[in-house]
């Protein structure tokens, strides 16, 4: 073998043998490095030496069947997951992109005052706001307090005690005379006058508005009067739309990869050709697939020749049905995946999460007016129940980039030499380990005159063991720092 920046060695397993060198010099060799054959820690900090690798071929059949099982292993998952699943070889990129909503549809509802007539809402009635960040609210039942107006009025919060920031709670209780409520406390709707009301009596003081009879005892408030009593009582509106399911909501997407193609748009709408389940969708269905888990089909809303096409089979609308009370709150994650080195390269995938819990939806708006007949300020005041349907955009794009190949094959060669350290770990369980440790820490200095040739070989030849002298010569060759199981073909 040619001599090259390391040294190689052989140690090969060989039952009950001895070492007998071929000459003299190989055994004051052999002995001369017994002593020095392992750098440590303190080799590694001394200033006046360096480390330098060495190889050493170990034959034994068991290790280097283990050895190449790992290699194996360990180059497969470098070159089949890493590279070619993994898609080690492109630069990845995120996908950054701008969102347009809109929904169109009709529902009507019986009047409250006459139910052969009913009322019409479209769209722009029930999307409130008209517009907001990648998400959309769409109303399915409202709680309404009509001409409320500065005042005092009897409370109608009951819970006791008052949740926060309320700080004491609307009912009181009185006895001989004596109530318990206090003036200048805040309560859920308004400042306690320190006066009580009997909201069972059909007197009325002058000034006090009464929404909420039948209550017993309560606090009077200064507050926006009448108070609102949740629950239709006493003229309250009451509104449930249920048809609000087949709205339509056609949802466009555009985006791009900045750093990877920031002069091409990618768009779920990019041939103007409506799509179900992709760009187009119908309320009830989003609703139903995250109930149910369903996956959406995508299908054409239009046919080759411009007729429409039949839409896909709708989910169950019963989940729509629920939620229309109370609301709900739906995340819809639209995800893309692009091979930017390919044409038409982009899949989506999309998904669909309700993420309250049941609880519902709601929050509340007032429209300010001047009152007709007092010349007052006054305000309807309306509690919106819906569904409020969140998007989130995510993706990540991949094109071909020799930099980012040549690091995963680096560190994927890194990762080969675990085949290596497991075969040494297992061969130090070996009693061969004290021969191998010999022919793989080897210190060499030039006082010590050793000079090595090209080609030259020190053999240290195997003779075996007699029965009657192998007390005598492994203590012969322990002596003399030889392990005597063990042949070592040290090659230079």
């Amino acid at each position: 073998m040619e001599r090259a920046s390391a040294t190689s060695a052989t140690v090969q397993s060989s039952g009950s043998s001895s070492l007998v060198p071929s000459s003299d010099a190989g055994v004051a060799a052999l002995s001369a490095g017994a002593g020095e054959n392992q750098m440590g820690w303190s080799g590694m900090l001394c200033p006046n030496e360096y480390q330098s690798v060495k190889f050493v071929r170990v034959k034994n059949r068991g290790l280097a069947s283990i050895h190449r099982l790992i290699f194996i292993l360990c180059l497969g998952y470098v070159i089949g997951y890493q590279i070619i699943w993994g898609k080690g070889y492109q630069k990845q990129d995120l996908f950054s992109s701008a969102l347009d909503i809109k929904v169109k549809g009709v529902a009507s509802v019986a009047k409250q005052n006459n139910k052969s007539e009913i009322q019409v809402f479209d769209a722009i009635d029930l999307v409130r706001p008209a517009l907001e960040e990648s998400a959309v609210f769409i109303q399915t039942n409202v709680w309404e307090t009509k001409r409320q107006h500065r005042g005092i009025c009897a409370g109608v919060d009951l819970h006791d005690p008052p949740s926060p920031p309320a700080q004491a709670s609307e009912r009181c209780e009185c006895s001989n005379g004596e109530c318990s409520c206090v003036a200048g406390l805040h309560t859920a709707n308004g400042v306690t006058t320190g006066r009580c009301i009997d909201t069972n009596t059909s007197e009325i003081m002058p000034g006090q508005m009464i929404s909420n009879r039948g209550l017993g005892y309560m606090c009077e408030l200064e507050a926006w009067c009448p108070v609102e009593l949740e629950g239709g009582q006493d003229g309250q509106g009451n509104l449930e739309l249920a048809q609000v399911g087949n709205f339509t909501m056609f949802v466009r997407i555009d985006g791009r990869f900045t750093e990877l193609a920031p002069s091409e748009t990618f768009s779920n709408f990019a041939d103007g050709e409506l799509k179900w389940n992709s760009n187009l969708f119908y309320l009830s269905d989003l609703v139903a697939a995250a109930a149910t888990g369903a996956t959406l089909q995508v299908s054409p809303v239009n046919g080759p020749d411009g007729i429409p096409a039949a839409p896909p089979q709708r989910l169950p609308q019963e989940h729509f049905e629920r939620i229309v009370r109370k609301g709900g709150e739906l995340v819809v994650d639209y995800m893309w995946e692009c091979n930017l080195d390919r044409e038409n390269g982009c899949t989506t995938k999309l998904r669909v999460h309700r993420i309250d819990q049941g609880k519902g939806f709601n929050y509340r708006s007032a429209e300010e007016y001047r009152d007709p007949d007092t010349k007052e300020l006054a305000r309807d005041l309306a509690k919106r129940y819906g569904l409020r349907v969140v998007f989130r955009v995510m993706g990540k794009g991949g094109k071909f980039d020799a930099v980012t190949l040549g690091v995963v094959l680096g560190s994927g060669l890194g990762l080969l030499g675990i085949a290596t350290v497991i075969a040494d770990f297992l061969l130090s369980s070996k009693k061969s380990m004290r021969v191998f440790q010999k022919a793989k820490y080897e210190s060499v200095s030039e006082s010590r005159g050793i000079q090595a040739e090209d080609d030259s070989t020190d053999v240290f030849q195997v003779a075996p063991l007699s029965n009657n002298d192998h007390s005598t010569d492994r203590d012969t060759l322990e002596s003399s720092s030889r392990e005597p199981l063990l042949s070592v073909n040290m090659l230079r």
